[in-house]
């Protein structure tokens, strides 16, 4: 089940006065519907993602002119933000500076692309299949670089998407990805959903295992892995990252 990932932004002068206890109320609500709390309290009971407007904006400047390990995964948190209810013209002004503070900060990109690339593909060294007892993490190993990846380039390019698929088609649509490449990339990423998935309705485990997996698969896979491992040498000399 996915947690909770949920912000407002209110509008300027709103008053209300009991704020703090309707948005508790709120996430405690989603909690007894199944949707466990954020790890990260990336949550409307939280004063820290509940702002007007404004205060959002200041606060994406702060960041990126304060730069912390934390401002850095917050900035990241807050590009994949997209309205699910309310005034959902609040949003877009709140993702365009996010977007125009970080088009030119290369430095900033760099060090939160970083995680994009910490995590090797579950590939032997003569480039098979590893055989975990426990199953192939494809999260860590594939799908995380993916979706991390493109995120940062889609920020970098000023890309308001926020889907890894859309991301995809906008960075091949201004040239910043060839068609050939972004397809394989949103190929990967499908079969990375799909095996992980089927092992989950499997037995709640979102782990693979390699010996469940049809011969084409295990090809599927493996091509799938060595793409993330060029993705990730590609990111790291796109964003000049240093060891």
């Amino acid at each position: 089940k996915t947690d909770q990932d949920n912000a407002l932004i209110l509008p300027a002068g709103l008053h209300w006065p009991n704020q703090q206890a309707d948005l508790a109320a709120f996430s405690a609500l989603l909690e007894r519907l199944g949707y466990p709390p954020c790890p990260g309290q990336v949550m409307v009971n939280n004063p820290a993602w509940v702002k007007p407007l404004a205060l959002w904006q200041q606060a994406i400047e702060r960041a990126c002119v304060e730069a912390s390990e934390e401002d850095l995964l917050w900035l990241a948190t807050l590009a994949d933000a997209h309205p699910i209810a309310g005034d959902r013209g609040l949003l877009p002004p709140v993702a365009r500076k996010l977007r125009e503070q970080l088009a030119d900060r290369q430095d900033l990109l760099a060090e939160m692309v970083r995680p994009a690339v910490a995590f090797h593909a579950p590939l032997t060294l003569f480039g098979r299949l590893e055989r975990a007892p426990d199953g192939l993490d494809l999260k860590r190993g594939g799908l995380f670089p993916l979706v991390h990846g493109i995120r940062m380039l889609a920020l970098e390019a000023t890309i308001l998407e926020t889907s890894t698929l859309g991301r995809i088609e906008a960075l091949v649509a201004c040239d910043r990805l060839s068609a050939s490449y972004g397809a394989n990339l949103a190929e990967a990423f499908r079969l990375f959903i799909r095996l992980r998935l089927r092992s989950q309705l499997k037995g709640g485990n979102s782990r693979v295992q390699v010996s469940e997996l049809s011969h084409v698969e295990r090809d599927l896979l493996r091509q799938a892995l060595h793409q993330m491992k060029k993705f990730q040498q590609w990111l790291t000399l796109h964003f000049r990252l240093r060891q």
